[in-house]
């Protein structure tokens, strides 16, 4: 059993891993479909957006009372404006920031990548 002082650290490693889990899924559903299928996309990345920022809400709470690290709130919340903007792009039909976000998607997923691989 660990520590309790180990907490914070033990979650803040859960929470990066769950972020870069979840953006490699954001990235592998927007290069499998095309720019019209994504409009029907369930759940609808608006829906990704809205149900992200609720956990944040919570993340930031747990960080808080275990006294973590913020570094990965950051993490998180890049990861929700990244999931705006992908959202905004498929209302807008906007292939162009489509294709920025994604490029904003793997430099992200990159950073975070090579974050956990150097604890």
């Amino acid at each position: 059993m660990s520590d309790i002082q180990d907490l914070p650290r033990e979650l803040e490693s859960k929470l990066q891993e769950l972020i870069v889990e979840s953006a490699k899924a954001t990235l592998y559903d927007i290069v499998k479909y095309e720019l019209s299928e994504l409009a029907e996309h369930d759940p609808s990345f608006s829906e990704l957006v809205r149900q992200a920022k609720t956990v944040l809400v919570s993340i930031e709470g747990l960080m808080e009372k275990a006294g973590g690290h913020t570094k990965v709130v950051y993490s998180f919340k890049e990861y929700i404006e990244i999931l705006e903007s992908i959202a905004q792009s498929i209302v807008d039909k906007n292939n162009k920031l489509l294709t920025d976000n994604i490029t904003h998607l793997e430099e992200f997923l990159s950073i975070e990548t090579s974050n956990k691989q150097g604890e």
